[in-house]
């Protein structure tokens, strides 16, 4: 049956143009994968040899226009031919899964004729120039004979047949340029050594020439060609156990082998992801270049030596690291702009450690920092030595200070808060600051939770509380602990140094695993009270200084560091009129920083009655 009235339809109609030309012709974009589209992409064109079909090199797309039209449409395959058959008035002609009894003969006569071709090519083989570069590439007579691997002299071709199916492809000597057999008369191209899916473990690739140098090597191997993807998808026959899929080193190879993953993942075929080594492109690279790695490589006793760097090398979690990179959250603002500057813009999750000595303001500091916080993300606070009370009357004073413009005369001190014999005489004035206050505090405080609890909270609740609280509210919280040294300890035969290290060791990890910054409140040692800040001077601080991303030091202004007996003296007179100041002169240091700056010095206004931290460049 004829089909006259049907036309193709014009590829330059429905394609784009790429940038360059073939072999003097036009070359399109191939729809399937943009081959053309980029710097280097040749695109698609209309093959010399079968006019009217067209081939892509970097996908393997080999069709017709009907089968272009398909692709762009977004049809199924063969929808746009019945389609110009319907428009055209003719009637459908039979499937592929039908053929008429004369169609089926004349697919045998086109087989023999394969069969006959495919001959010629293996007898022409010996001593050609196909026999040269196949044993430059690596390839063995002994392998040639086995796969009946033929040279086309007309053509300079090496004819690879497929076993057992009559089909073969032909790749030129130059250029690696492929050719198939026209679909219409040989069928869609199938896998390439597919006996080997036949259990055990198998490397599957995209390119025929790939495949025979794994079996050159001694492994079992087929190739899937260009869209193999969907072969996989489409073939029932058994599958092997376990499968690696080689990746060329590139772009293009990754992105084929992702795919290939993804149809063995739709067979419940386990699969991994490997790599030639570096220096090699492919696997008939290695071949050429050291035949003997290839062997050990693909040797059963080796697949463990795969395995073990796709999984555990540092590539294996290149990919996690970027997709970790582009959900990373912004840092978070403390509130203090100076200190945001020093860290880089803010608190990023990891361990931080903050230290003073005794009655500095530590504590309030970080309460100050944990309300500004507040105003934008969620905080867990965990009080060991002070109860939720104190904090939030801390909190209450100090925006009392900040909401009458920094005049002490109405503002009120923590004590007068808490007391009800002074906050019963309040005045109306000072009732309305502290309803503000109130109505202020309330604004963030839904942001914040505290826990309390003197030597009942440690490391596991502190991660059971961040997991909780995750899970609920959907927000990676800041956590402040107040403070590092009586954090209940993880066994009670532990020393304290002992306990401190454990709990910083805990602490870290719980950072990593919520992705959460952790700012934990530290003592000093009593002997470094008379010393200007340096890392030393935390308590039990083997720890904390090694395992810490961040450590932060307050001190008095003035403080020196001759270590000589007067200097002492001289800092512990610093220390104590600071600490009688009514408004103390303290400068925040920052002794390490993982990630960025270390030295970085900002200096504070204290004023200790309202609970009140205020940067300044004095």
């Amino acid at each position: 049956m004829t089909y006259s009235n049907i036309e193709k339809p014009d590829v330059a109609s429905f394609l784009q143009r790429a940038k360059k030309n073939i072999a003097g012709k036009p070359s399109y974009i191939c729809p399937a994968c943009g081959n053309g589209g980029g710097k280097d992409g040749t695109g698609i064109t209309e093959d010399r040899e079968r006019p009217g079909h067209y081939h892509c090199f970097v996908c393997g797309f080999d069709g017709d226009a009907f089968d272009l039209l398909d692709i762009v449409s977004g049809k199924a395959k063969g929808d746009s031919y019945k389609e110009a058959v319907k428009m055209a008035g003719e009637t459908p002609p039979l499937s592929h899964e039908k053929k008429s009894p004369q169609r089926q003969e004349q697919q045998r006569q086109t087989v023999r004729r394969y069969d006959d071709y495919i001959k010629a090519c293996v007898s022409a083989m010996p001593l050609s120039e196909g026999a040269k570069y196949l044993h430059s590439r690596g390839i063995s007579d002994s392998t040639i004979e086995r796969y009946k691997l033929g040279y086309d002299q007309q053509r300079q071709s090496v004819i690879i047949p497929y076993p057992g199916t009559g089909y073969y492809i032909s790749r030129s000597l130059e250029g690696k340029r492929y050719l198939k057999p026209p679909a219409e008369e040989a069928g869609a191209e199938p896998i390439f050594n597919a006996e080997h899916l036949n259990g055990g473990t198998t490397f599957i690739m995209e390119s025929q020439l790939d495949a025979l140098s794994i079996i050159q090597a001694g492994g079992r191997a087929v190739a899937i060609g260009g869209g193999g993807d969907r072969k996989l998808l489409d073939y029932t026959g058994p599958l092997p156990d376990k499968v690696y899929i080689i990746a060329d080193n590139d772009e293009a190879g990754e992105q084929t082998a992702e795919r290939i993953k993804k149809a063995l993942n739709g067979l419940k075929v386990a699969s991994m992801i490997v790599h030639p080594p570096k220096a090699y492109k492919d696997a008939n690279d290695v071949l050429r270049a050291d035949s003997g790695l290839l062997q050990h490589l693909v040797s059963d006793d080796n697949w463990r030596a795969w395995e073990y760097a796709e999984k555990e090398s540092a590539a294996a979690y290149i990919k996690s690291f970027w997709d970790d990179a582009k959900t990373q959250t912004e840092p978070t603002a403390t509130g203090f702009p100076k200190l945001d500057e020093a860290l880089g813009g803010g608190i990023y999750e990891g361990l931080y450690i903050i230290g003073a000595v005794s009655s500095l303001g530590k504590t309030t500091f970080c309460l100050q920092m944990a309300d500004q916080i507040a105003a934008e993300h969620d905080v867990i606070i965990f009080s060991l030595e002070m109860a939720r009370a104190e904090l939030i009357a801390k909190s209450l004073s100090r925006l009392s200070l900040e909401l009458c413009g920094g005049d002490t005369r109405n503002a009120k001190t923590t004590r007068a808060i808490t007391d009800p014999t002074q906050s019963s005489r309040f005045s109306l004035i000072e009732r309305e600051l502290m309803n503000r206050a109130t109505a202020e505090y309330k604004s963030f405080a839904r942001r914040i939770w505290i826990n309390e609890g003197l030597g009942t909270i440690g490391t596991k609740q502190i991660g059971d509380a961040i997991r909780r609280h995750i899970s609920i509210m959907g927000n990676i919280p800041f956590v402040l602990i107040d403070y590092l040294q009586i954090l209940a300890s993880p066994d009670p035969r532990m020393s304290d140094k002992q306990a401190t290290d454990k709990n910083v060791f805990e602490l870290k990890r719980i950072s990593r695993a919520f992705k959460c910054p952790i700012l934990a409140i530290s003592s000093f040692n009593r002997d470094n009270y008379t010393a200007a800040l340096n890392m030393t001077a935390f308590k039990e601080s083997g720890a904390i200084e090694y395992s810490s991303d961040v450590l932060l030091g307050i001190q008095p202004q003035g403080m020196t560091d001759k270590g000589t007996e007067t200097s002492k003296a001289d800092n512990a007179r610093t220390l104590d009129n600071c600490k009688k100041a009514d408004t103390r002169l303290l400068e925040l240091k920052v002794l390490k920083n993982r990630h960025g700056k270390t030295g970085s010095t900002i200096k504070y206004q204290y004023t200790p009655m309202f609970n009140y931290f205020k940067e300044t460049d004095l």
